[in-house]
This record gives structure tokens, C-alpha cells and sequence, in this order.
């Protein structure tokens, strides 16, 4: 039952956004490391990863700035992005 559950919250994370598969990349950089693949691939694994992890820090920076002031915002979006 929580394995289900589990699954099904991992398929509405993945297609909440278009964004969002690219999760799938990150576990996968991992594994290449760890098994020694080629560096070419492990690099692009990697790369397609920040991309995605980027665009999630925007968002998160970006909802975070809406509860707080302007200056405050203004750092937010100056540090993070």
C-alpha cells in the first residue's frame, strides 16, 4: 500500500511540470558515477540535471520572495539566482 502510494506521488511530481522529468537525471548522474561510466556520459547526465535543479531553485526563490518585503526579495533573488 505505501509502495503504491509512493508511486503515485512520484508520477504527479514528474508530470506536474514539463520541467520535472528531468529529475530522472539526477539519480541517474549518480549511478554513472558510481559504476565508472565514460566521463562524456556522466557529464551529460550532470548537466542535464542542473538544469532542472536551476529552474527549481528560481521557483523556489521566486515563491519564497512573495511573503516577505521588497528589499528582502530583492536579496532573495540577488543571492540565489
Amino acid at each position: 500500500m505505501i509502495l503504491k502510494e509512493t508511486f503515485k506521488i512520484i508520477l504527479i511530481i514528474l508530470y506536474t511540470s514539463k520541467f520535472n522529468i528531468f529529475l530522472l537525471f539526477v539519480p541517474i548522474g549518480f549511478i554513472a558515477h558510481f559504476l565508472n561510466w565514460n566521463d562524456i556520459v556522466i557529464f551529460f547526465f550532470n548537466f542535464v540535471a542542473i538544469i532542472l535543479l536551476a529552474n527549481l531553485l528560481g521557483f523556489a526563490t521566486e515563491e519564497l520572495s512573495h511573503g516577505i518585503g521588497q528589499v528582502f526579495e530583492n536579496l532573495l533573488t540577488f543571492l540565489f539566482n
